[in-house]
């Protein structure tokens, strides 16, 4: 813990006994460390990182030219693989380039308040919502480079996200060359039951993505085939897999797709053998998904590379621009052909 009280990813590693390195795995969910020293990780980025959000400070004129903010849900945090991927590069990156990391996490709006105070060379928003929007600006306006990591409508500084109607297409696409005609989508919309229509999504990520998706399979129904994850309640996903009318699934996040997994093992249901399963999660240690199901990812190091160019460019270039990156890989894995699937059996 800093003088001023704010937590920072040395601060991390060095109550942990870690390496920073180690920290960065932990965030990720990737391989290579222990789940006891997983968990102490996270559980120290909860308590400190909550705490330090509530104690005013200020950092010294030299600290402040070279400190970049982290500011993160603490659902975020815990939820979006792909986010604490670029979280960790990004953390590491900006260490070797002479930066002081902060890492906030908690009410948003405070979150940014503080930031005023502190006035960091660059804020780094890992997700976003619109009413933040007036103080984003303040931000703006006193020259701090502000980068978001995720999609809406307005947004001041940089945007910077993968092309989600192209990874919706691709993944219907995917299916579809498999021999998939009748496909589900698990997505996380909170808890509205049913969706009417695209405007009905909760983000611009999730519009942009269902119309990739549609744009393959137009006879996808919105109101029967595109499924909430409900905040991890089950029952609507597996009421829809009871009905069995879908050969394969398409999960938007690490959550969803889980939540798919734990449903098809209540069920009976096998993956591949049963259903196909296509999700955006990265590929992530073996405790969290089988083999076999296919991800298509985005490239998170081209996104890491462009923030630091607008890090360390001379003047502010964030300029109110959505960068989207189109780069993509898919890893693994089987899909198979269904012909018939009932709870539990399935003829092929």
């Amino acid at each position: 813990m800093t003088k001023n009280g704010n937590l920072t990813i040395k601060d991390i590693a060095k109550a942990c006994s870690v390496g920073i390195g180690t920290v960065s795995r932990a965030i990720n969910g990737k391989p290579g460390v222990k789940e006891e020293v997983r968990k102490k990780i996270l559980n120290h980025i909860y308590e400190m990182g909550w705490r330090s959000n509530n104690i005013a400070g200020k950092l010294n004129s030299a600290r402040k030219g070279k400190l970049v903010i982290f500011l993160s849900s603490l659902f975020g945090l815990i939820d979006r693989m792909n986010d604490n991927d670029v979280m960790g590069l990004l953390a590491e990156a900006c260490t070797n380039e002479g930066y002081e990391t902060l890492l906030l996490t908690g009410n948003r709006n405070e979150c940014l308040e503080q930031c005023m105070q502190l006035r960091p060379h660059a804020l780094v928003q890992f997700g976003s919502v619109d009413r933040t929007g007036e103080i984003e600006g303040k931000l703006f306006e006193a020259g701090i480079r502000l980068i978001t990591i995720g999609e809406r409508e307005e947004c001041h500084g940089a945007m910077l996200h993968p092309d989600h109607t192209d990874a919706g297409r691709r993944q219907a696409q995917l299916l579809r060359r498999n021999g998939h005609r009748k496909i589900g989508v698990v997505c996380c919309i909170g808890e509205q039951k049913t969706i009417h229509s695209i405007d009905d999504m909760p983000s611009l990520r999730l519009r942009r993505y269902i119309q990739g998706i549609q744009s393959v399979h137009p006879k996808l129904s919105l109101e029967k085939d595109v499924v909430s994850d409900n905040y991890g309640d089950p029952a609507p996903l597996l009421a829809a897999l009871r009905r069995g009318e879908h050969t394969a699934w398409i999960c938007d996040e690490q959550r969803s797709c889980q939540e798919l997994i734990y449903c098809a093992y209540q069920l009976n249901l096998r993956i591949p053998e049963d259903i196909s399963l296509v999700t955006l999660a990265p590929a992530a240690p073996c405790f969290l998904f089988p083999m076999d199901v296919t991800r298509f990812c985005p490239d998170n190091k081209a996104r890491v590379a462009k923030a630091m160019e607008l890090i360390n460019a001379p003047e502010n270039l964030c300029r109110q621009q959505e960068i989207i990156f189109r780069k993509r890989y898919h890893k693994g894995l089987t899909i198979k052909r269904l012909t018939q699937i009932t709870t539990g059996n399935t003829s092929q």
